[in-house]
Protein backbone atom coordinates (compact mmCIF):
# COMPACT_ATOMS: atom_id res chain seq x y z
CA UNK A 1 0.00 0.00 0.00
CA UNK A 2 1.62 3.13 -0.92
CA UNK A 3 -0.35 5.17 0.84
CA UNK A 4 1.27 4.39 3.75
CA UNK A 5 4.83 5.52 2.55
CA UNK A 6 3.47 9.53 2.55
CA UNK A 7 4.66 10.21 5.21
CA UNK A 8 8.25 8.57 5.11
CA UNK A 9 10.59 10.30 6.03
CA UNK A 10 14.58 10.23 5.23
CA UNK A 11 16.94 10.71 2.46
CA UNK A 12 16.88 10.48 -1.55
CA UNK A 13 17.05 6.97 -3.50
CA UNK A 14 20.95 6.72 -3.99
CA UNK A 15 21.59 5.26 -7.64
CA UNK A 16 24.63 2.89 -7.90
CA UNK A 17 26.54 5.27 -9.99
CA UNK A 18 26.47 8.05 -7.14
CA UNK A 19 29.68 10.05 -7.74
CA UNK A 20 31.48 8.62 -4.54
CA UNK A 21 31.40 5.36 -5.78
CA UNK A 22 34.61 4.05 -4.82
CA UNK A 23 34.74 0.92 -7.52
CA UNK A 24 31.42 -1.49 -8.70
CA UNK A 25 32.09 -5.41 -9.56
CA UNK A 26 30.21 -8.11 -10.62
CA UNK A 27 31.47 -11.75 -9.74
CA UNK A 28 30.85 -14.87 -12.04
CA UNK A 29 30.61 -18.34 -10.41
CA UNK A 30 30.41 -20.83 -13.27
CA UNK A 31 30.46 -24.31 -12.20
CA UNK A 32 29.97 -26.25 -15.73
CA UNK A 33 33.88 -24.63 -16.17
CA UNK A 34 37.22 -25.37 -15.13
CA UNK A 35 37.69 -23.01 -11.77
CA UNK A 36 40.15 -21.42 -13.39
CA UNK A 37 38.03 -20.41 -16.56
CA UNK A 38 34.67 -19.87 -14.68
CA UNK A 39 35.42 -17.89 -12.29
CA UNK A 40 35.47 -14.28 -13.61
CA UNK A 41 35.76 -11.23 -11.59
CA UNK A 42 34.52 -7.50 -13.36
CA UNK A 43 35.56 -5.21 -11.96
CA UNK A 44 34.85 -0.94 -12.76
CA UNK A 45 36.89 1.73 -10.68
CA UNK A 46 35.32 5.32 -9.68
CA UNK A 47 31.50 5.92 -10.73
CA UNK A 48 29.86 2.74 -12.88
CA UNK A 49 28.04 5.42 -14.61
CA UNK A 50 31.21 6.57 -16.80
CA UNK A 51 33.97 3.95 -16.18
CA UNK A 52 34.58 0.13 -17.78
CA UNK A 53 33.88 -3.09 -16.48
CA UNK A 54 36.69 -4.83 -16.90
CA UNK A 55 37.49 -8.56 -16.52
CA UNK A 56 39.63 -10.24 -14.39
CA UNK A 57 39.95 -14.38 -14.13
CA UNK A 58 40.58 -14.89 -10.55
CA UNK A 59 42.30 -18.44 -10.77
CA UNK A 60 45.38 -16.80 -13.00
CA UNK A 61 48.39 -15.49 -12.12
CA UNK A 62 48.78 -12.18 -11.21
CA UNK A 63 45.83 -11.49 -13.54
CA UNK A 64 45.63 -7.38 -12.16
CA UNK A 65 48.07 -4.87 -13.27
CA UNK A 66 50.03 -2.15 -11.09
CA UNK A 67 47.86 0.67 -12.14
CA UNK A 68 44.55 -1.36 -10.97
CA UNK A 69 46.26 -1.42 -7.51
CA UNK A 70 48.44 2.30 -7.11
CA UNK A 71 47.54 5.44 -6.08
CA UNK A 72 45.48 7.26 -3.42
CA UNK A 73 42.55 9.32 -2.94
CA UNK A 74 44.30 12.19 -2.12
CA UNK A 75 47.02 12.48 -4.38
CA UNK A 76 46.51 12.87 -8.41
CA UNK A 77 48.42 9.87 -9.97
CA UNK A 78 48.43 9.35 -13.47
CA UNK A 79 49.63 5.72 -12.87
CA UNK A 80 46.46 4.70 -11.34
CA UNK A 81 43.45 3.98 -13.42
CA UNK A 82 41.67 5.02 -10.42
CA UNK A 83 42.34 8.33 -11.40
CA UNK A 84 41.70 8.44 -14.42
CA UNK A 85 38.30 7.72 -14.80
CA UNK A 86 37.96 9.34 -11.66
CA UNK A 87 39.38 12.83 -13.41
CA UNK A 88 37.18 12.17 -16.70
CA UNK A 89 33.91 11.60 -14.01
CA UNK A 90 34.83 15.48 -12.72
CA UNK A 91 35.68 17.14 -16.08
CA UNK A 92 32.04 15.61 -17.29
CA UNK A 93 30.57 18.04 -15.25
CA UNK A 94 31.62 21.05 -17.10
CA UNK A 95 29.84 20.06 -20.03
CA UNK A 96 27.76 16.89 -19.14
CA UNK A 97 25.04 16.86 -21.54
CA UNK A 98 28.08 16.20 -24.38
CA UNK A 99 30.81 14.95 -22.63
CA UNK A 100 29.16 12.07 -21.52
CA UNK A 101 28.48 10.95 -25.14
CA UNK A 102 32.12 10.60 -25.73
CA UNK A 103 32.35 8.86 -22.69
CA UNK A 104 29.33 6.65 -23.60
CA UNK A 105 31.34 5.99 -26.74
CA UNK A 106 34.29 4.89 -25.16
CA UNK A 107 32.87 2.87 -22.87
CA UNK A 108 31.10 0.71 -25.25
CA UNK A 109 33.48 0.11 -27.79
CA UNK A 110 36.18 -0.97 -24.52
CA UNK A 111 33.36 -3.31 -22.87
CA UNK A 112 31.88 -4.98 -26.03
CA UNK A 113 35.98 -5.77 -27.09
CA UNK A 114 36.24 -7.04 -23.42
CA UNK A 115 33.35 -9.30 -24.42
CA UNK A 116 33.71 -10.55 -27.29
CA UNK A 117 37.59 -10.98 -25.73
CA UNK A 118 36.51 -13.13 -23.25
CA UNK A 119 34.35 -15.94 -24.88
CA UNK A 120 37.74 -16.22 -27.52
CA UNK A 121 40.27 -16.66 -24.78
CA UNK A 122 38.19 -19.41 -22.79
CA UNK A 123 37.00 -21.02 -25.70
CA UNK A 124 41.14 -21.39 -26.59
CA UNK A 125 41.84 -21.76 -22.68
CA UNK A 126 39.31 -24.64 -22.23
CA UNK A 127 40.86 -26.52 -25.33
CA UNK A 128 44.65 -25.98 -23.70
CA UNK A 129 43.60 -26.94 -19.89
CA UNK A 130 42.68 -30.33 -21.41
CA UNK A 131 46.17 -30.69 -22.17
CA UNK A 132 48.06 -28.31 -19.78
CA UNK A 133 45.83 -26.32 -17.30
CA UNK A 134 49.14 -24.36 -16.12
CA UNK A 135 49.09 -22.67 -19.57
CA UNK A 136 45.68 -22.65 -19.44
CA UNK A 137 45.84 -20.44 -16.24
CA UNK A 138 49.06 -18.33 -17.82
CA UNK A 139 46.71 -17.82 -21.09
CA UNK A 140 44.24 -16.13 -18.73
CA UNK A 141 46.08 -14.42 -16.56
CA UNK A 142 47.99 -12.81 -19.67
CA UNK A 143 44.24 -11.64 -20.87
CA UNK A 144 43.17 -9.93 -18.16
CA UNK A 145 46.43 -8.05 -17.75
CA UNK A 146 46.55 -6.97 -21.59
CA UNK A 147 43.26 -6.15 -21.58
CA UNK A 148 43.35 -3.86 -18.01
CA UNK A 149 46.05 -2.14 -19.81
CA UNK A 150 44.10 -1.42 -22.83
CA UNK A 151 41.72 0.25 -20.55
CA UNK A 152 44.41 2.12 -18.99
CA UNK A 153 45.73 3.84 -21.52
CA UNK A 154 42.50 4.36 -23.43
CA UNK A 155 40.66 6.12 -20.84
CA UNK A 156 43.96 8.63 -19.97
CA UNK A 157 44.02 8.86 -24.32
CA UNK A 158 40.20 9.88 -23.37
CA UNK A 159 40.78 12.47 -20.77
CA UNK A 160 43.10 14.69 -22.40
CA UNK A 161 41.09 14.60 -25.49
CA UNK A 162 38.29 15.93 -23.75
CA UNK A 163 40.32 18.86 -21.92
CA UNK A 164 41.07 19.76 -25.55
CA UNK A 165 37.78 19.04 -27.08
CA UNK A 166 35.99 21.22 -24.85
CA UNK A 167 38.35 23.92 -23.76
CA UNK A 168 36.93 26.99 -22.45
CA UNK A 169 33.55 25.70 -23.13
CA UNK A 170 33.55 25.39 -26.53
CA UNK A 171 33.51 22.31 -28.51
CA UNK A 172 36.84 22.19 -30.80
CA UNK A 173 37.24 19.77 -33.21
CA UNK A 174 39.65 19.36 -36.48
CA UNK A 175 38.57 21.85 -38.77
CA UNK A 176 35.84 23.39 -36.46
CA UNK A 177 37.58 24.97 -33.43
CA UNK A 178 35.33 27.28 -31.30
CA UNK A 179 32.48 26.17 -31.94
CA UNK A 180 30.08 28.24 -29.51
CA UNK A 181 27.09 26.02 -28.60
CA UNK A 182 25.83 28.00 -25.91
CA UNK A 183 22.68 26.74 -23.66
CA UNK A 184 19.79 24.37 -24.02
CA UNK A 185 17.39 26.28 -26.27
CA UNK A 186 15.22 25.73 -23.14
CA UNK A 187 17.43 27.71 -20.94
CA UNK A 188 16.77 30.32 -23.40
CA UNK A 189 13.09 30.31 -23.28
CA UNK A 190 13.04 30.93 -18.92
CA UNK A 191 15.83 33.41 -19.24
CA UNK A 192 14.00 35.17 -21.49
CA UNK A 193 17.46 35.68 -22.40
CA UNK A 194 16.87 36.75 -25.89
CA UNK A 195 14.83 39.71 -24.79
CA UNK A 196 17.63 40.97 -22.92
CA UNK A 197 19.54 44.39 -23.69
CA UNK A 198 21.85 44.20 -26.52
CA UNK A 199 23.77 47.05 -26.60
CA UNK A 200 25.95 48.77 -23.94
CA UNK A 201 26.62 52.69 -23.58
CA UNK A 202 29.00 54.25 -21.49
CA UNK A 203 28.35 54.42 -18.19
CA UNK A 204 26.98 57.81 -16.16
CA UNK A 205 28.99 59.32 -13.79
CA UNK A 206 27.56 59.26 -10.00
CA UNK A 207 29.97 61.82 -8.78
CA UNK A 208 30.42 65.39 -10.90
CA UNK A 209 34.74 64.48 -9.99
CA UNK A 210 34.20 60.93 -11.22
Amino acid sequence: DTGKLTGHKGAWERPLSIYRSGYTYVAQARDWLPDPIGGLFWFAPDESMSSVITPFYVGAPNPVPKPYYTGFSDKFDQKSVWWAFNFVANWAAIKYSYIIKDIKEKQSELELAAIEGTKEIEKRALEVYKKDPVQAKIMLGEFSRNNAMNVYHAWWNLAWKLVAKYSDGYVNEPGKMAQEVGYPEEWYKKSEWKNGPIKYGKPKKIHPGD
